[in-house]
């Protein structure tokens, strides 16, 4: 009865030791997890300047638009009319405004009797080229919306198409501005619309993957 006495306040006082020693342990390193939480918020800011304090979580920072452009149905009357537009959209930055409105060049385009669609017009394999639109015409000749491709259309977009006349990528409208040549990879950015009577608003940009 002696022993098994013993055997109990010793293990008692083990149980006491493993506590002490666990206590210790996170004492000593409570400075050490505070030190790197106050570290790493400035540096997660630094990453991600529009960060607030502290806001880890904080959700991503996607343009909105900031003005969207309104077009009436009339304007676009027949199928395959392209009106080209400057799309205002804020995006968070790191200035007293927290913001910055930057002019993003886009067209909206009728694809039938009761489709429209608007793509942007940066080219999604070089950001500095412009894409044009492109209406092959029966004769062969040109249909671009304006002449700074110089007729190098021909030939590459068989249908009506978007095509960047730097790196003669083509990217069909019909099939939501997929790249079916050139050396885009990705398709053409689209843009989200939405409907009102016979009003069109250009909302933004749609909310998809990488492109």
């Amino acid at each position: 009865m002696v022993d098994n006495a013993d055997e109990t306040e010793h293990d008692d006082d083990s149980q006491t030791l493993l506590h002490r020693r666990t206590l210790l342990k996170v004492m000593a390193s409570a400075p050490l997890v505070v030190s790197l939480g106050l570290f790493s918020s400035p540096v997660m800011r630094f990453l991600k300047p529009t960060m607030k304090a502290g806001n880890f979580f904080q959700s991503a920072d996607l343009p909105t638009a900031d003005k969207p452009p309104l077009f009436n149905l009339r304007d676009l009357a027949d199928v395959w009319t392209c009106i080209p537009f400057m799309m205002p959209m804020k995006y968070l930055v790191f200035n007293p405004e927290q913001y910055e409105v930057r002019k993003i060049p886009g067209f909206v385009i009728r694809t039938g009797k009761n489709q429209i669609v608007a793509f942007s017009r940066i080219c999604p394999k070089h950001r500095d080229h412009v894409l044009n639109f492109v209406l092959p015409a029966a004769d062969g000749s040109c249909g671009c919306v304006d002449k700074s491709c110089k007729g190098y259309c021909i030939g590459y977009a068989k249908t009506p198409s978007l095509i960047c006349s730097y790196d003669k990528s083509v990217f069909d409208i019909g099939n939501n501005g997929r790249a079916s040549c050139g050396a885009a990879r990705y398709s053409a950015r689209q843009f989200s619309i939405s409907r009102n009577g016979d009003w069109i608003s250009i909302d933004g940009f749609e909310q998809v993957g990488i492109a």
